[in-house]
């Protein structure tokens, strides 16, 4: 059944059915036209009739009702006709594999169906969805802003709305992106300084590149190629940052995938990007997989596919993913009604770990009309909610003047010595990352020209992006003579000797001293007033020289260490308090400069 101009025809056979409504033929010949011109939700109910009429004994009416039905994802009565077109004597071969891939397809979405997830999907009113297509939802990270892209005369433009949940405001053309013509997919890093943004057709390098913008102050620079190491001659889409902002996930139909468009992801270090890593067979198939979504744990991973077990032309599937960012099983389908048998994906959920938004084309078909994409909200059961996260914000700044300060950051599980997040603070912008409930933290800021900062920190309630556990980090000019504490530095109870959950501390504290050769340490160790004098005052000097010598065994000559044992003399909380006796239990540090 081919698109043809088929208008003198279809009166006529109009006026034939009409004169005679079980003129099988005529039923055919106008289903066929129906089903020619994508109108499936009459094509069904014409050709149905012409099978009917011939006691479905007819293998052509009974191979286009089929065809209709399955079109029109009439998925019981598509079921039907192939289990009847598969018994008739005589069949056409080049059609009987059709028909066992139907029956397939049907049995699949009645399991869907029959088995729902416990959803309610609300189509977001007028101020986000229009006659256009709305697609790519993406959630800031305080909650309140909801960005998305629509076409309208075959442009792409990305959108803004204010808000929260399933209410929004009218949404506007977003300022960030206002200036770049035929702008799409596109993300957002969690901190507010760079954006990716996909755009096609700019002389790029394929038919659609990754284009990147940084935030100086208050001002944007202007969008600048990612280049050949991560865009390639073909399609490059659809990006979306971890989380902590060093991972950057997209799509791709370069050469060399498992199947048409794969997930990709690269790692920024050193302010340097990696070479794209596909994400490997668990993830990418021979079809088509799209809009990757990473939720704040790293490990939840959501994308849509053409091709894995689902009900309709794009489904979306949650996997989870190792260290490595490979998935560790094959992924899950979400089921319906989160999926149906259209093109559904763009899976997104907001900062509260519960509210998602979906892309589908399955609210605007019928009658012949065309489907376009809008965007739907839900509310996710338990099973699908990701591992509980918080949040931890912290600005650095002078201690003396106030004044923000740039300083390389690390945020550092103590006890895998595992790097969370890495990247560099721009003063004024306070950074804001995801962080794991249960596990002892530690926060590391370096400047060259102050001294080092180091804080520990164990959250144990989730929290959300508007109410962080809030650091103030406020550093020291390094100098002769400063003294700094680090707050990162376990011992055994009543012993000297280091916890693994210090390496990283003093790891850290060796490069300062290599970084600065001019300058020896003075190392001093300090006790609460819980037991004898002079167990303190011995326990605080061994704590000092286990600090000493760990800094010698990883390379900083002796000649620059000393290390002395203050005890309980030199209290800086009340004793009173745990809180207190935790602070006055600290190794303290002194830097002075080596008199040449």
């Amino acid at each position: 059944m081919r698109a043809k101009d088929f208008s003198g025809a279809e009166n006529l056979l109009k006026k034939m059915i009409a004169e005679n409504p079980g003129n099988a033929d005529a039923l055919y010949r106008l289903g066929a036209i129906k089903y020619a011109q994508t109108n499936f939700v009459q094509a069904d109910s014409l050709l149905i009739l012409a099978a009917d009429l011939t006691s479905y004994q007819n293998e052509e009416y009974l191979h286009a009702a089929m065809l209709a039905a399955d079109a029109n994802d009439n998925y019981q009565r598509s079921g039907d006709l192939s289990h009847k077109y598969l018994l008739l004597p005589e069949r056409q071969n080049a059609r009987i594999k059709r028909a066992q891939s139907i029956s397939e397809r049907s049995k699949k979405i009645k399991g869907y169906i029959e088995a729902p997830t416990d959803v309610e999907l609300v189509k977001l009113n007028e101020s986000i969805n229009s006659v256009n297509h709305e697609y790519l939802p993406f959630v800031s990270l305080n909650g309140q802003n909801l960005y998305f892209v629509r076409r309208e005369n075959n442009l792409e433009h990305i959108y803004k709305s204010e808000g929260q949940g399933f209410q929004w405001a009218n949404a506007h053309k977003a300022e960030l992106w206002d200036d770049l013509p035929n702008a799409g997919a596109f993300a957002l890093s969690s901190d507010g300084i760079r954006a990716v943004v996909t755009i096609c057709g700019n002389n790029g390098l394929g038919s659609c590149d990754l284009y990147l913008r940084k935030k100086v102050k208050d001002t944007w620079s202007p969008p600048k190629n990612m280049g050949d190491v991560i865009n390639s001659q073909n399609w490059d889409s659809q990006p979306f940052f971890s989380a902590d902002g060093g991972t950057l996930f997209f799509s791709s139909d370069r050469n060399g995938g498992y199947g048409g468009r794969d997930l990709y992801y690269v790692r920024l270090k050193n302010g340097v990007w990696s070479e794209p890593v596909n994400m490997g067979p668990n993830i990418n198939t021979a079809g088509n997989e799209e809009s990757p979504f990473i939720h704040p744990d790293g490990s939840t991973f959501y994308f849509r596919s053409d091709q894995w077990d689902g009900m309709g032309g794009f489904d979306v599937f949650i996997s989870r993913l190792g260290e490595d960012f490979m998935a560790l099983q094959e992924p899950v389908n979400l089921g319906y009604p989160i999926n149906s048998t259209k093109d559904d994906g763009a899976f997104t959920i907001a900062p509260d770990g519960k509210t998602a938004f979906i892309t589908t084309d399955r609210m605007n078909i019928g009658n012949g009309g065309r489907p376009h994409l809008d965007i739907l909200g839900l509310e996710l059961p338990e099973n699908l909610r990701s591992i509980p996260t918080s949040w931890v914000s912290f600005n650095v700044f002078d201690r003396m003047s106030g004044e923000g300060v740039p300083a390389a950051f690390e945020l550092v599980d103590l006890q895998s010595d595992k790097i969370l997040a890495s990247g560099v603070s721009i003063p004024w912008e306070k950074v804001v990352l995801p962080i794991k409930t249960g596990t002892r933290l530690g926060l590391f800021v370096r400047n060259e020209t102050y001294l080092p900062f180091s804080k520990n920190f164990y959250v144990n309630e989730v929290n959300d992006p508007n109410f962080p556990h809030v650091i103030a980090v406020g550093l020291e000019k390094l100098i002769s003579e400063s003294t700094f504490v680090l707050n990162n530095i376990f011992f055994e109870t009543n012993a000297a000797v280091l916890l693994p959950e210090s390496r990283p501390e003093l790891i850290r504290l060796k490069e300062v001293l290599l970084e600065n050769p001019g300058y020896k340490l003075e190392i001093t160790g300090h006790t609460d007033d819980v037991g004898s004098v002079e167990n303190n005052l011995r326990l605080s000097l061994e704590r000092a020289k286990a600090v000493a010598m760990f800094l010698e065994k990883e390379g900083v000559g002796k000649e620059r260490l000393s290390y002395y044992g203050k005890g309980e003399s030199e209290p800086i909380a009340n004793n009173n308090t745990e809180e207190g006796r935790q602070a006055n239990r600290r190794t303290s540090f002194k830097l002075l400069k080596i008199n040449n």
